[in-house]
């Protein structure tokens, strides 16, 4: 196994675990994960999908398409963050909507997400050397 495809492996099953891991917790609520979280599920089964595709590309050595795979993740986990500070800020004003932002309490899911994705774009990046 070369190290591109350790790395889409080990950044695909990342990526996936942290779908499932909390991603935000609250005293009275709880820990919030893509599939607890209300509005945001749809967002995990992308996630989800795009955890596979780069597993499937990594296992057949299509290893330029995991630029794509590894954008697309870092999209997605960006954009699940930046939806809901838009919307408030859309309402309150984008200073309040800063200072929630600094107040929300990040769990580890969020750096597995983040990991993962940056993991699948180094496969893509790396060169590959024939033994």
């Amino acid at each position: 196994m070369s190290t591109k495809q350790f790395l889409g492996i080990v950044g695909a099953v990342m990526v996936a675990i942290g779908v499932f891991a909390p991603l935000l917790t609250f005293p009275v609520i709880g820990n919030i994960t893509y599939f607890t979280g209300g509005n945001i599920k749809g967002e995990g089964l992308i996630l989800l999908v795009i955890a596979g595709a780069s597993l499937i590309i990594s296992l057949i050595k299509l290893y330029p398409l995991l630029w794509l795979t590894g954008l697309a993740a870092i999209g997605m986990i960006g954009y699940t963050f930046v939806k809901p500070l838009y919307e408030v800020s859309k309402v309150t004003g984008v200073d309040f909507a800063a200072q929630i932002f600094k107040s929300l309490p990040f769990q580890w899911g969020i750096i597995v997400l983040s990991i993962g994705a940056v993991l699948i774009i180094f496969a893509a990046l790396i060169k590959y050397r024939k033994p």
